[in-house]
């Protein structure tokens, strides 16, 4: 008669949450904010593209290649501005109505 005996065994990692119960607390209440994901993401695009211009550029082979990943690069590196720029609530507010400026200026003068 043979019996199997089944072991488990957990390794925490020491950069994981178990391993230190006091910080895990702090670390549980980190919010997940998609805007700073997204510009990760953008940067790290960015970062390919500007590889991807650089590898394919050689002086004695006369294609353009470089030239479409540059053009590609400039684009995201002008989406990224555009996103770092006016997609954040309190740096920048589009109102085409004057009247609505007027009275939000105004309002803190008195």
């Amino acid at each position: 008669m043979t019996q199997s005996i089944k072991l488990t065994c957990t390794f925490i990692h020491p950069s994981s949450i178990l391993f230190f119960p006091l910080l895990s607390f702090n670390l549980l209440q980190i919010r997940w904010d998609s805007h700073h994901f997204v510009k990760k993401i953008e940067l790290l695009l960015l970062f390919a593209v500007a590889l991807a211009a650089f590898a394919s550029y050689h002086p004695s082979t006369g294609s353009t290649v470089w030239l479409q990943w540059t053009t590609l690069g400039v684009l995201i590196a002008f989406s990224y501005v555009f996103d770092a720029s006016f997609s954040d609530e309190s740096n920048f507010v589009f109102d085409p109505d004057a009247d609505n400026w007027r009275r939000r200026t105004e309002a803190g003068q008195y």
